[in-house]
């Protein structure tokens, strides 16, 4: 799962500043292209705190300090973008921490025992 999560955020970096859905792509693809935002940050998020060393901080701390981390990266992710022919947009910095939280919150989630937690995580989105 590790080297997943890795080469999944490597990419999702690229389609940042490379890429992008044009007016006239399909209404699906337009949709698809606009979460990538969140998942890389979910996948992010959930990279930290399950397999670096932020681990063995206790719960707040840790996701006071992915959140810092992960938010000050995507600012900086709008602000470079807008080098590269893209425009800032405060949508994707919303998209950034609903996949912050959600990447945070789902290893505390247990499915197996009651699998209509996960319906509700999808609730909001």
């Amino acid at each position: 799962m590790k080297p997943f999560l890795l080469v999944s955020i490597i990419i999702l970096v690229g389609g940042l500043f490379i890429g992008g859905s044009s007016y006239y792509d399909n209404h699906i693809i337009k949709e698809l292209w606009e979460s990538g935002h969140f998942v890389l940050f979910f996948f992010s998020s959930f990279y930290l705190n399950t397999y670096s060393r932020l681990n063995r901080i206790e719960g707040i701390k840790r996701l006071i300090i992915i959140l810092g981390i992960l938010f000050v990266a995507g600012f900086m992710a709008e602000v470079m973008q807008s080098f590269v022919g893209r425009h800032f947009e405060t949508k994707d910095l919303l998209n950034n921490l609903c996949g912050i939280f959600a990447g945070f919150l789902i290893p505390y989630l247990r499915f197996k025992t009651n699998p209509g937690r996960a319906v509700l995580l999808c609730l909001p989105f």
